[in-house]
């Protein structure tokens, strides 16, 4: 299987549908994991996509901190596809039930002049953090946390 390069590296691919509450990492090329988390399997209506945190914190080892939270996170919440998975640039290692806490209390995406929710409803007004709008494909969410952690990122 060909994919584009990243800065992810590949870690162990997976055909295994994510789950609402799955925690995962991503090895960028430092060395230092990131880790994040499926918030909701069913986001944007019908489309049926994958509601992710990222996390701003690292690890040199795969073990999840404790105190990931989303009031620390490296972007604002995604909404992606399982491509990540099935390329290995996402590694499932656990899964937590969600508890109280662990989700924000509202998600804003923006897109085309609007803001809306992760169930596609309009929003009146922008709150933080707020999102690319659509589902990111994990090419472009590579771009994303690239970004973030100032890396440069992979030419096209």
């Amino acid at each position: 299987m060909s994919d584009a390069p990243t800065n992810l590296g590949v870690l162990k691919r997976s055909r295994k549908k994510p789950e609402v509450g799955d925690l995962f990492v991503m090895l960028p090329p430092d060395g230092k994991y990131l880790f994040g988390r499926v918030i909701r399997t069913d986001a944007l209506g019908p489309m049926k996509a994958l509601l992710i945190y990222i996390y701003a914190n690292r690890s040199e080892s795969k073990e999840v901190p404790e105190d990931l939270s989303p009031r620390s996170l490296l972007i604002p919440p995604t909404c992606t596809n399982a491509l990540g998975w099935t390329h290995g640039r996402f590694e499932t290692i656990e899964n937590r039930p969600l508890g109280p806490g662990d989700v924000l209390e509202r998600h804003c995406f923006y897109a085309a002049g609007r803001y809306y929710d992760e169930d596609a409803r309009p929003l009146s007004k922008k709150s933080e953090p707020c999102g690319i709008g659509g589902v990111t494909s994990y090419r472009m969410l590579d771009d994303v946390i690239s970004d973030a952690l100032g890396i440069p990122r992979v030419p096209e």
